[in-house]
């Protein structure tokens, strides 16, 4: 996750005030009547056009931040950013950044061209961006994904990297991020003969291509996302951030996601420690309401905890969404509001009306209750306790229930249920799942949904290709073990007994500590034994003395002591069974 910097000479969103609501994308509302940022109409005369568009530059200008914009996360099509350029000049945002997911030639597959069909869209979508104040950036990570691994000094992957900018470039894309975020730090042997560290070698590739855009175009705008990006990694690995901020070509702009990869708050005293380190401004890469951790899960609580004084000392902000585009539209509105006055800025009144915005006064009653259950926690904030009794439950399986019919097919609001209805029914199942979890212990097997506890119950259930797993955090979070009850109907204390786990370890290249405990038994203290890219089952023996008739308790803890959620380590659990073992 990432931040950019702010590119001088970005233009202002041209917009005009009209009475009353717009209509927004999809045909819906835009900012409600007295908003003063809206697309010009095409019916102003020419005369009254120039003394308006002077008007809307000065209005928009008043925005201390110069880049205010959007970026993609997994998005799966173009169109979700087609519906999203059209989405961003209503709300006085002016930038719009491909993410390096969004196409296999950006990051999984970056050696290989671009298709005629993606170009057709980048295209579109800057060509629409371009006239509407919005610049479209095309971001490229080179080495996350890279086989063979990127070669900072070669002559080859760099003309690879040109050439894929040139092509975006002949389709209307003019500004672009070189992203080397979350990335092997290790150098091939043809970079250690000729960099002596990373920082050298990043720096020498990001001049390089910076002079053969500017040979293609001297207006192009370059952003790169250094790998340390944030101030508690820059400042744990201060020669890396302070030799790349002072090698790198000024004109460079610099991501930076804020004191955490997910910022509970970003202050004017956090972006001057940065810009002191990399000698300019940074652009925030502000990491909400992204939830590629957890994308089950909707983010809905308005942006807090930014400061009001923040647009002086930075060159923008870019928000990471969700992979739900439509959705994210309500607490990227609430953005938009604070991007536009922060000292004025106040975040239910910015939801309240991203709520009426977004439910075109037909589903507003929904969509706050949606907030209810999903929008009540900003990142750093608790979430509300999750229901514990039979009662609870219950009032929770209705209210899921009547949110289910609301998001259902409803004509106008395609995108917005495609986005919504799958959040509600895993949770639905999960709160059933629960309300019968209050009776009787569960019989055998059991899965992920059976644990009680966990962070399951914050970021779904659906994860790494299963959609009934639980998993814990490291010991000093909230959901560092869960236990699950099941039942035996009978057990021969003289047999013995095999307990399968089917599981997976964290995808970091260290190993979880996880303990797992059968009733009074421990199974397992110490380093996981299970992959880190796949689900795997490992056995434990032990004697039927261990085990009960009638309920038993399974509990599985990560005792790594330090953590945070959403982050290694981690370890999930898909399925647990205990069987006797025969013919002994």
């Amino acid at each position: 996750m990432k931040q950019h910097h702010v590119l001088s000479g970005v233009g202002a969103t041209l917009v005009v005030a009209r009475p009353g609501p717009t209509r927004g994308l999809n045909g819906g509302a835009g900012r409600p009547q007295g908003s003063p940022l809206h697309r010009m109409s095409p019916l102003v005369t020419s005369a009254a056009a120039l003394l308006l568009l002077a008007l809307a530059t000065a209005v928009s200008a008043a925005s201390p931040f110069g880049i205010r914009g959007v970026k993609g996360l997994w998005w799966s099509g173009i169109d979700n950013y087609q519906h999203m350029v059209r989405w961003l000049p209503d709300h006085d945002l002016n930038f719009l950044m491909f993410c390096y997911s969004s196409f296999p030639g950006s990051g999984s597959a970056w050696r290989q061209p671009y298709t005629a069909a993606e170009l057709a869209g980048m295209g579109e979508v800057a060509s629409y961006g371009r006239e509407h104040g919005v610049d479209v950036c095309l971001s490229i990570n080179p080495a996350i994904w890279s086989r063979p691994a990127l070669e900072y000094g070669g002559e080859a992957d760099l003309t690879l990297l040109a050439d894929k900018c040139a092509a975006a470039h002949a389709v209307g894309v003019r500004s672009f991020a070189l992203c080397l975020d979350d990335i092997s730090e290790a150098l091939g042997a043809a970079d250690q003969a000729r960099f002596p560290s990373l920082a050298e070698a990043q720096a020498h590739l990001v001049n390089a291509l910076l002079a053969r855009l500017r040979a293609l175009d001297p207006a192009i705008r370059l952003i790169f996302c250094p790998s340390a990006y944030t101030t508690g990694s820059a400042r744990a690995n201060q020669p890396y951030i302070t030799t790349v901020g002072r090698l790198i070509d000024p004109a460079v702009i610099f991501f930076w996601t804020g004191p955490q990869v997910c910022s509970p708050s970003i202050t004017a005293a956090d972006a001057d420690e940065f810009a002191g380190w990399i000698g300019r401004q940074p652009l925030i890469w502000d990491n909400y309401p992204v939830n590629d951790y957890c994308n089950w899960r909707l983010l809905l609580s308005p942006v807090k905890h930014r400061a009001a004084d923040l647009g002086a000392h930075v060159a923008g902000l870019m928000s990471n969404p969700m992979r739900q585009s439509e959705i994210s539209k309500l607490p990227l509105a609430t953005l938009a509001a604070y991007l536009h006055d922060p000292a004025g800025y106040q975040p239910d009144a910015a939801l309240a009306a991203a709520l009426h915005e977004l439910g075109r006064g037909e589903l507003d009653g929904a969509l706050r209750d949606l907030v209810q259950l999903y929008g009540r926690d900003f990142l750093g904030e608790p979430p509300p306790p999750p229901p514990a009794t039979a009662g609870e439950l219950e009032a929770r399986v209705a209210k899921l229930k009547e949110l289910a019919a609301a998001f259902g097919e409803r004509a106008g609001f395609e995108r917005l249920c495609a986005d919504v209805a799958p959040a509600i029914a895993a949770d639905l199942r999960r709160a059933e799942a629960r309300l019968a979890l209050l009776g009787p212990a569960h019989p055998l097997p059991v899965t992920g949904h059976d644990f009680a506890g966990g962070a399951g119950e914050v970021y779904g259930f659906a994860q790494h290709g299963r959609d009934d797993t639980n998993f814990v955090y490291a010991a000093n979070t909230p959901h560092g073990q869960m236990t699950a009850r099941f039942l035996l109907a009978e057990v021969d204390a003289n047999a013995h007994y095999e307990v399968t786990v089917e599981a997976h370890d964290d995808d970091f290249e260290s190993k979880a500590h996880v303990r797992l405990t059968l009733n009074d038994t421990v199974l397992l203290d110490g380093v996981s034994d299970w992959p880190d890219h796949a689900w795997a089952t490992r056995t434990f023996r032990l004697p039927g003395k261990a085990l009960r008739a009638g309920e038993n308790r399974l509990t599985v803890a990560c005792t790594d002591p330090q953590g945070q959620l959403g982050m290694p380590p981690w370890f999930m659990v898909a399925k647990v069974d205990v069987k006797r073992v025969e013919n002994e």
